[in-house]
C-alpha cells in the first residue's frame, strides 16, 4: 500500500470515528439540557465538573434580501480549502 492510499485510509477511519463522537457529544450535551431545564439553572456542577450555558446570537443577511449593489459593496469573502473525502 502506498503512503498516500495509507494516509487516505486513515484519515477515513479518523473521520468515521469522528462521526461517531459527535453522536455521543449531542447525547450528551441532550442530557445536560434537560438536566438544567429541570433545575431551572444554567450552570451544574458535579464530581468537579462545572457545565455553564449561555445564549449567543449572530445576525446574517442573505444575498436574496438585499439589492445587489449593497450586497457588493458590503458582503465579505472569506475563501478556505475544502478537503472531501470519499471511499469507494
Amino acid at each position: 500500500m502506498s503512503e498516500l492510499s495509507q494516509t487516505l485510509k486513515e484519515w477515513n477511519n479518523v473521520k468515521q470515528q469522528l462521526k461517531l463522537y459527535k453522536k455521543k457529544d449531542d447525547e450528551y450535551r441532550l442530557k445536560i439540557l434537560k438536566e438544567m431545564n429541570r433545575l431551572n439553572k444554567n450552570r451544574i456542577s458535579a464530581g468537579g465538573y462545572t457545565v455553564s450555558r449561555s445564549r449567543t446570537s449572530r445576525e446574517t443577511l442573505s444575498k436574496n434580501n438585499i439589492p445587489s449593489d449593497l450586497w457588493k459593496q458590503y458582503c465579505t469573502k472569506y475563501s478556505y480549502d475544502v478537503y472531501r473525502l470519499v471511499h469507494k
